[in-house]
């Protein structure tokens, strides 16, 4: 799907209105406030911007961008809980690597070669297993967020 970017005329030729005020406030007293544009609805400002709300913050969109052009970089986010369980399942293995390891003693050379090569086989099949996994399936990239 080609993105079309909006990009506003200036200046606007049909029906518009405009508020300037030195402060201007939108309260909906008993139900809600909605803002809705054909083409686009933009909100700027030179200073700072603030989303506050007491339940969730729901964005909803194909495609979210964090920064311009963002997903013209590249660079998707990273799912946090995929992430992180593939990097335990990582530490675990080192862990048992390093107890294997940690366990060998000098007095008999051959057994601690035994420990040692089945430990690295053991790593290497499962850091085998992890790249084929990552790298075939990009499963702990958003597929819709993407940062710059």
């Amino acid at each position: 799907m080609a993105k079309k970017e909006y990009i506003p005329v200036f200046p606007y030729k049909g029906d518009q209105a405009i508020i300037s005020s030195g402060r201007i406030l939108f309260h909906a007293k008993d139900d809600s406030i909605f803002l809705f544009g054909k083409k686009a609805v933009g909100i700027s400002s030179t200073g700072v911007i603030n989303l506050d709300c007491y339940e969730s913050l729901s964005i909803s969109s194909p495609k979210i961008e964090l920064g311009l052009k963002a997903a013209d970089a590249g660079e998707p986010i990273m799912l946090g809980r995929t992430t992180n369980n593939i990097l335990l399942e990582i530490l675990s293995d080192l862990q048992e690597l390093g107890d294997a390891l940690s366990n060998l003693s000098d007095s008999s050379l051959a057994e601690a070669s035994i420990v040692i090569s089945r430990a690295g086989i053991s790593v290497r099949n499962k850091a085998k297993r992890y790249y084929e996994e990552i790298n075939a399936r990009d499963y702990n990239l958003s597929k819709i967020s993407f940062t710059r």
